[in-house]
């Protein structure tokens, strides 16, 4: 790639991510709504360090993180789900 073709290429890469952290950040504050609605306070806590973290520059923690926090979170719903919480 020359070096202004690679320069659109990544500014384009860094406007889809924001857009995709802007979406995650949507669904992680009505995950915030419902679990103050419903009484899961862990899973609020848990939307709101996910929150924090999406917003951080991206490294490799951070990536961790995240995968780590949306796997609790999926195991809290399904744990909801079936009615063990």
């Amino acid at each position: 790639m020359r070096g202004g073709s690679r320069q659109r290429h990544l500014s384009v890469a860094g406007s889809e991510r924001r857009r995709v952290r802007r979406k995650i950040a949507g669904i992680l504050a009505e995950i915030k709504v419902e679990a103050a609605k419903s009484g899961r306070q862990e899973m609020g806590r848990l939307a709101v360090e996910l929150e924090t973290a999406i917003m951080a520059s991206p490294s490799p923690q951070q990536v961790e993180l995240l995968q780590d926090g949306f796997e609790r979170m999926n195991r809290l719903w399904a744990a909801a789900k079936s009615g063990l919480f």
